[in-house]
């Protein structure tokens, strides 16, 4: 992700509405064409950059919208939105088919509240300023999980959550309760990633900002502290500013959970970069506004710049199929698909791309 200022890089990976230019894509069959590898960067699978699809973009509807990207149950089916005539609440809608021309109101969450870029089965992350928790998608209940000068929850696989509270980093699985106290640093952003509980957080020690792995299968937090491989970013200028510029459109683990990588926004090289232990950082190539994985095949995704969104494989990143035209915010669902979100002033619009590969025989 590269932007030519900090501050658009901000604007872009907070809201992303910027150069959007509406136009559909017809279906069409397309070819990525191999490379070889690059020696930054190995793929844990067999690398192959070479694979047929067929294409398809389909309008769904639009609906209101107040500056908050909508989350999108795991299943695909629901939504959940900053009421447009409410903006401190937040409605779960239905999206039959995957459609907003008339959705159902299943539920609201009554405000002053904001959710976050994290779902679960159960429910999404949401908080209100002093506590963090998560509203159920059946009817917005809300099951408060720390109530004191908490912010930052992130809801992880097999009912792990982690939390930033004083500063703290704090996480909890389904055997211990851990905690991170420096005196010396905050910490900041949690992302829990891939399905094996693999943890990454931000911390900013002396204005140095630094990118932190953990492992989160221990028993106490000195393990949980051992555990800790971190990543120099910025020698200076660390700040929860600073922090808020470094999350791409956040990866939606909506179908099967991601490998343990995270996709980030660098401020100090001005790029995003991917960092997937224990191989070497990855950096994408100028232009790229945001990278979203595809939770079915990692070794390929979405890549959105400025003007379209293409599908990407990760030893091609420069090349791939254009998928839409207009700046698009992708976001994987089940059995292969994408919805494509549009924002615009006071409306955001949906697609949904459907991807089909094809057979021997249709290539």
């Amino acid at each position: 992700m590269v932007a030519n200022t900090t501050r658009r890089a901000g604007t872009l990976c907070l809201l992303l509405i910027a150069g959007i230019s509406l136009w559909g894509c017809a279906s069409a069959s397309s070819t990525e064409v191999k490379a070889s590898a690059s020696p930054e960067f190995n793929l844990e699978s067999t690398p192959t950059a070479s694979q047929a699809f067929r294409i398809a973009v389909e309008q769904r509807g639009k609906t209101g919208w107040t500056g908050d990207l909508p989350l999108v149950s795991p299943e695909g089916d629901r939504m959940a939105i900053t009421d447009p005539k409410r903006p401190s609440d937040i409605l779960i809608r239905s999206i039959p088919n995957n459609r907003l021309d008339d959705p159902m109101v299943l539920g609201r969450v009554p405000g002053p509240i904001r959710f976050g870029r994290s779902v679960d089965e159960s429910g999404f992350a949401v908080m209100d300023g002093e506590r963090v928790g998560r509203a159920s998608w059946v009817g917005g209940a809300v099951e408060w999980v720390a109530e004191q000068n908490a912010s930052d929850l992130d809801l992880g696989p097999d009912n792990r959550i982690a939390f930033i509270q004083n500063g703290d980093l704090v996480v909890r699985t389904p055997t211990a309760t851990l905690r991170l106290e420096d005196d010396t640093a905050t910490w900041h952003g949690p992302r829990w990633q891939g399905p094996s509980g693999i943890l990454f957080c931000w911390r900013v020690r002396d204005g140095a900002l630094d990118l932190v792995r953990f492992r989160t299968d221990v028993e106490d937090s000195a393990a949980l502290r051992r555990t800790a491989l971190p990543l120099r970013v910025a020698e200076s200028g660390g700040s929860p500013t600073t922090i808020a510029t470094t999350s791409t459109f956040r990866q939606f683990d909506a179908t099967e959970p991601g490998p343990p990588r995270c996709v980030f926004w660098d401020p100090a090289r001005q790029r995003v970069r991917l960092w997937e232990p224990p191989y070497p950082i990855f950096d994408f190539p100028a232009g790229v506004l945001a990278f979203v994985s595809d939770p079915n095949d990692p070794r390929f995704g979405m890549s959105v710049q400025s003007t379209v969104v293409r599908r990407v494989s990760l030893l091609t990143p420069s090349s791939g199929v254009p998928i839409s035209g207009g700046l698009r915010l992708p976001c994987p669902i089940p059995n292969g698909e994408w919805l494509l979100f549009a924002p615009d002033d006071q409306q955001i619009s949906v697609e949904c791309a459907i991807l089909q590969p094809l057979t021997d025989n249709e290539t």
